[in-house]
Order: structure tokens, then C-alpha cells, then sequence
């Protein structure tokens, strides 16, 4: 899977994420924390490429909890 993600505010989607794997989840890195973010996904396979998803509703990222 390609996972692209778009801040509030901004005008592009970025590659954010590329996930190789058959489970449909992804834990997101890298994001700010308090910004909202938009996702959306594309499937690659041997079968060729899906049509992009329609985009998330935004989310906020928030900090997690690290030890």
C-alpha cells in the first residue's frame, strides 16, 4: 500500500508511508502532533495498481506516550 497524507492547510498529498503487507493498517510516523491530517491509499499488487481511495476525514495527531 502507498499511504499519502495532506496537513490542514496544505495543497499537495505527500507519499507518507509505503506498507508491504496483506493487513490493512499502518502506524503513522513522523506527524505533528496538535496538526490535522488527511489520509488516503492506493493498493499495489501483482494485479497492478487500485484507484486512490477517497480521503479520510481529518484526523489530529496527537503525541503518544513513550517510554
Amino acid at each position: 500500500y502507498h499511504v499519502e497524507a495532506k496537513a490542514r492547510g496544505d495543497e499537495e498529498w505527500q507519499l507518507w508511508e509505503t506498507v508491504d503487507t496483506n493487513t490493512p493498517m499502518a502506524s503513522m510516523q513522523k506527524l505533528q502532533a496538535g496538526r490535522e491530517y488527511q489520509f488516503r491509499v492506493t493498493a499495489i499488487n501483482k494485479a497492478g495498481r487500485s484507484e486512490t481511495s477517497h480521503p479520510s476525514r481529518h484526523k489530529e495527531a496527537r503525541a503518544q506516550n513513550c517510554k
